[in-house]
């Protein structure tokens, strides 16, 4: 049969799909959950030409918010790998590394500046792994 083998470690037929069905229908699972969630807790624009697409699925949060999710994920696995003291230092640091996000929203809503997708991306890494700086700061208090 057509995407069947013979595997003999598993003990007879299995059915194999390629990559890309796979990741087509994992991608769309994953966005149709973010979907609704997004409808019942608006937290983003939304707006399709700051959101990201995956193939020709538009993907629900603008690049600033996947980003700032990104940021809180990876310093998140930062912490539990390095031991990090903290201190004074990290407050201000993840201060510091919101500022830029803070700037960019409130200059691209207040004027006729446009942010590139670029801006939004770093911006927003910057402002998850400050978010997250802070998080862990004020529950070492």
């Amino acid at each position: 049969m057509k995407g069947q083998r013979e595997d003999a470690n598993l003990g007879g037929d299995c059915t194999y799909f390629t990559y890309n069905f796979f990741m087509q229908k994992n991608i769309r699972k994953v966005i149709f959950m973010i979907n609704k969630l997004h409808r019942k807790f608006p937290i983003c624009n939304g707006r399709a030409e700051r959101a990201p697409h995956i193939g020709r699925y538009c993907f629900p949060l603008c690049w600033r918010c996947l980003s700032i999710i990104i940021g809180i994920l990876l310093y998140t696995t930062y912490l539990m790998v390095v031991k990090v003291s903290q201190n004074i230092g990290m407050l201000s640091m993840a201060l510091f590394l919101c500022f830029p996000c803070v700037a960019d929203s409130f200059i691209q809503r207040h004027t006729s500046y446009v942010s590139t997708n670029f801006n939004r991306c770093l911006t927003g890494f910057l402002a998850g792994i400050g978010m997250r700086a802070f998080v862990f700061y004020i529950l070492a208090i």
